[in-house]
C-alpha cells in the first residue's frame, strides 16, 4: 500500500504537498497500482483510513512529514525513488506485467530488485570514490585488449561494434530509474550470504565493513535480461598485483606451459 501511496504522489506531481483525498483520487483513477484488492472500497471513510494508515508508516519511517492540517510533504531525501516509481510502476492495465505472486494487481513492485556495485576492503568514503575513479579509468583499457585478442581470432569491428552498442542499450535501461543507495554492509564475522541492509557510508571512518558502494533501484526484467546478454547476474572483478614472483618468473611460468597454454599478448599505445 505503501508503494502504491508514493507512486500516486509522483504521479500527479505532489511530492511537495498532498493530502489524503489526493491520493484516494489517484488509486480510485488507477487501482492496479494497489496490492493484493485491486480497488478501494466504495465508502470513503474506509479508503480514506487505509491511505492515512499507509501515510502514518511511511511517516513512522521517515518518508513522508506532515507539514500541515491534512497535508503531507516528501523527505527531500526520497524525493528520487518516488520520481523513480513512474519508470516502474504499470500505468494501465495493459501495461502491468504478471509478478511471481499470483493474483496480485502490481506485477512490477514484485519484479523490481536490487543491483549491488561494492567493493571490498575500503577503508573510508575518499577510498571507495578513488577505487571507482580507477575502474572508471582502467576496466576501458583492460576492454580494448581483449577487443584486439577478438580481432586476431577473426572478429570483425563491426561485431564488436554492434555488441557493445547492446550491452551499452541494455546498461542505460538498467540505471534509468536513478535511485542508488550508498552505504556499507557486513562486519568480520557476521557470515551468511543473505542480502545485508546498508548502514550510512560515513561510519566506514570509524567502523570496519565487508563491502562498501551503491545498490541500484533496476527495474523490472532487468535480471532476466542481463542473465540473457551477460550470460551470468554475478560479477566479480579483481584488480590486485601479484607480488609472488617477478615478471621473469612470470614469463618462465608462462612458457612451461607451452604454446598451446600461453596466453595472447597485445600491446596498446
Amino acid at each position: 500500500m505503501q508503494l502504491a501511496v508514493l507512486a500516486c504522489v509522483g504521479l500527479s506531481g505532489g511530492e511537495y504537498g498532498f493530502m489524503v483525498a489526493d491520493v484516494v483520487k489517484c488509486l480510485r483513477k488507477y487501482p492496479w497500482l494497489l496490492p493484493g484488492r485491486r480497488y478501494l472500497s466504495s465508502r470513503d471513510y474506509i479508503a480514506n483510513r487505509r491511505v492515512h494508515d499507509a501515510l502514518k508508516r511511511l511517516e513512522r519511517d521517515g518518508v513522508v512529514r506532515r507539514v500541515g492540517h491534512g497535508l503531507y510533504a516528501i523527505e527531500p531525501r526520497w524525493l528520487p525513488f518516488v520520481a523513480s516509481l513512474s519508470h516502474t510502476l504499470p500505468h494501465s492495465p495493459g501495461h502491468a506485467r504478471q509478478g511471481n505472486a499470483g493474483g496480485r494487481g502490481v506485477g512490477d513492485v514484485d519484479r523490481r530488485k536490487i543491483l549491488r556495485g561494492h567493493v571490498r576492503g575500503v577503508g573510508d568514503v575518499v577510498s571507495l570514490r578513488r577505487i571507482l575513479v580507477a575502474l572508471e579509468y582502467s576496466v576501458p583499457r583492460l576492454r580494448r585488449a581483449v577487443d584486439m585478442v577478438l580481432l586476431k581470432s577473426g572478429f570483425s569491428k563491426r561485431f564488436l561494434r554492434r555488441d557493445r552498442s547492446v550491452v551499452r542499450g541494455f546498461v542505460k535501461r538498467g540505471f534509468r530509474p536513478g535511485v542508488f543507495f550508498i552505504g556499507a554492509h557486513g562486519r568480520p564475522g557476521s557470515g551468511g550470504r543473505e542480502f545485508s541492509p546498508l548502514v550510512n557510508i560515513r561510519k566506514l571512518d570509524g567502523l570496519y565493513f565487508n563491502e562498501a558502494g551503491p545498490d541500484a533501484l533496476i527495474p523490472p526484467g532487468f535480471q532476466e535480461e542481463m542473465l540473457s546478454i551477460l550470460g551470468t547476474d554475478h560479477i566479480e572483478l579483481k584488480l590486485y598485483v601479484n607480488d609472488n614472483y617477478g615478471v621473469e618468473d612470470y614469463v618462465k611460468r608462462v612458457l612451461e606451459g607451452g604454446d598451446a597454454d600461453a596466453p595472447d599478448v597485445v600491446i596498446l599505445n
